[in-house]
């Protein structure tokens, strides 16, 4: 029988406890496995008249959309996904378990005051001693309470604003995990005072409230703001994957503190570079003119200034100030960031180079990689690159080979 469900909130419709019964029958599971790979919009057209077809689609839309980022959410057809912009919105598995590592929550009282999708909170909670997860849409707190425990991880939740749960007088916890919402009517918003709840204005009630207090935020947050405009900021820590900055994560807390600095750079399944400095700018280290070698930090040592500190570490020589290129005659295949050995130098503008399979990188330079691509009819090459930049003394255009990436190919 199929089951009533309201297309434009489909985790209301079915009961979850029937979803959970009615989605294991051989008919159902028979539709959701001839259909996994398919192009969803072309068959809800085809089945717009079939609303249990309907909803099996739209999940499959959604595994679709959450395979590679939350492999472990993949194809457990018990759970009922949410829409498409509540899936956006979460963490990806990836950097879910890496908060976990980092904020540590052996044994704590955990509370999430932003639950959402609950992907976070599915791995704070699993290493906590007691766990709460607020949200304040009720159909959403519902279908995370059933997840979650689908996903072996049974969830005291509370359908809450975290404004409304912080105002109470009893509400206390060794924890708090808050990831702001960064969206209005649709749209993203840019400056954290946009955000809700406002951070700076909560943040004096947060570390009342909590012996330790975690805070999710965007990765385009200027750093410099967030350490002038916080004043419970104990550490900044910036969060990559493969080598884009995925999200910041702050720790507040009631008792001054030196603000630290730290990057944290995952690029495979386990693979994980980690530095962390008390200082964001160190002193630069001395400049040069490029050598065998050129050296960029990862996204997340750029993102936290900590790149001229890494590079005195290695003996690096700086390109330029307003540069993030470092350059030394010695090879450092464990660098944490992308080591290019220069094979020649053109002059900058060369027709020599016209058509030539380059990915072309552009730093500190008057033109963009995309400009210079298309000017000269650059074609893409797996680890054969074009770097434009400029020392102190002059321009450069470099032709280099990724060594530390992968394969060379012809």
């Amino acid at each position: 029988m199929p089951l009533e469900f309201k297309t434009d909130e489909p985790w209301e419709a079915p009961k979850l406890r029937e979803w959970k019964s009615w989605v294991r029958a051989p008919a159902q599971q028979d539709f959701l496995k001839r259909h996994r790979e398919a192009d969803i919009p072309s068959l809800l057209l085809r089945y717009r008249g079939a609303a249990d077809k309907q909803l099996l689609l739209r999940q499959i839309a959604a595994h679709q959309q959450i395979r590679k980022k939350l492999p472990s959410w993949y194809g457990r057809w018990t759970l009922m996904l949410p829409p498409r912009i509540h899936l956006e919105q979460a963490s990806s598995e990836a950097m879910a378990r890496l908060k976990a590592r980092i904020i540590d929550p052996a044994g704590a009282t955990l509370v999430d005051l932003t639950g959402g999708t609950g992907v976070d909170f599915w791995q704070l909670s699993q290493r906590a001693g007691a766990a709460q997860l607020l949200e304040p849409h009720a159909p959403l707190a519902k279908l995370t309470r059933h997840n979650l425990t689908e996903l072996g991880q049974e969830a005291l939740t509370e359908t809450i604003t975290a404004e409304a749960w912080l105002r109470r007088d009893a509400s206390s916890a060794d924890l708090l995990f808050l990831d702001p919402s960064r969206r209005k009517n649709g749209q993203r918003l840019r400056h954290l005072d946009d955000y809700a709840p406002r951070l700076t204005q909560w943040e004096t009630v947060l570390v009342q409230k909590g012996r330790r207090v975690w805070v999710k935020l965007s990765p385009l947050l200027d750093l410099h703001w967030l350490s002038e405009n916080l004043g419970h900021l104990h550490s900044i820590h910036v969060l990559a994957y493969r080598n884009e900055c995925k999200e910041l994560l702050v720790e507040l807390g009631d008792q001054p503190r030196s603000l630290r600095y730290h990057a944290w750079h995952l690029h495979g399944q386990e693979a994980l570079d980690h530095y962390h400095s008390a200082a964001q700018r160190s002193q630069a280290p001395g400049y040069g003119e490029p050598q065998t070698y050129l050296y960029e930090p990862n996204a997340a040592l750029r993102k936290a200034g900590l790149g001229d500190e890494v590079a005195q570490k290695y003996g690096l020589a700086k390109l330029h100030p307003n540069s993030q290129l470092y350059t030394e005659a010695q090879a450092y295949p464990a660098y944490p960031g992308r080591m290019w050995e220069v094979i020649s130098q053109h002059k900058p503008g060369t027709k020599a180079l016209r058509g030539a399979r380059l990915n072309v990188v552009s730093r500190n330079y008057p033109l963009q990689a995309d400009q210079i691509s298309q000017k000269w009819k650059l074609k893409p090459h797996r680890n054969r690159f074009l770097l434009a930049t400029q020392t102190r003394e002059r321009k450069y255009w470099l032709e280099a080979i990724w060594r530390n990436g992968p394969p060379e190919t012809n």
